[in-house]
C-alpha cells in the first residue's frame, strides 16, 4: 500500500506546489489561446509597517507577469501574481505605501515581466 502521509488533496495547494511555490495562494486558473493563465498571490495575510510594527491595511494591487520556462500540464503557462499594494494607517508614520514584490525562488528563478 504506498504512503500516503504526504498526499496533497486541495487543488489550490497542489498547483501551488506545481508552479514551484508551495505558499503561493491560487486565486484561479484560466485559458487563453497561448495556455494557462494561474493567478496567484503571496501567503502573507499579517504586514506590519516595516518603520513603526503598525498592522498593515491593503490599499491596491499591481499585477505582474512571468512566463516561467517549461510547460505546465503539457502546455505554456503564465503566472499573473496580484501582488498588494500595502499602506502604514498610523497618522505619525512617514512609510506611507509599498507594494510586496514577487517572492524570490518563484517559479525556478524565472524573472517576471512587467
Amino acid at each position: 500500500m504506498a504512503n500516503t502521509a504526504n498526499l496533497i488533496t486541495d487543488p489550490s495547494r497542489a498547483v501551488a506546489f506545481l508552479i514551484g511555490f508551495p505558499d503561493a495562494r491560487v486565486l484561479g486558473v484560466d485559458e487563453d489561446g497561448d495556455g494557462l493563465v494561474v493567478s496567484v498571490e503571496t501567503g502573507d495575510d499579517e504586514v506590519r509597517c516595516s518603520s513603526c510594527a503598525t498592522p498593515a491595511v491593503i490599499d491596491g494591487r499591481v499585477v505582474v507577469l512571468q512566463r516561467p520556462p517549461g510547460l505546465a500540464f503539457g502546455r505554456p503557462m503564465e503566472l499573473s501574481w496580484q501582488l498588494r499594494r500595502w499602506r502604514c494607517p498610523a497618522p505619525d508614520c512617514a512609510t506611507g505605501a509599498w507594494t510586496e514584490e514577487v517572492p524570490s525562488g518563484s517559479v525556478r528563478g524565472g524573472r517576471p515581466e512587467q
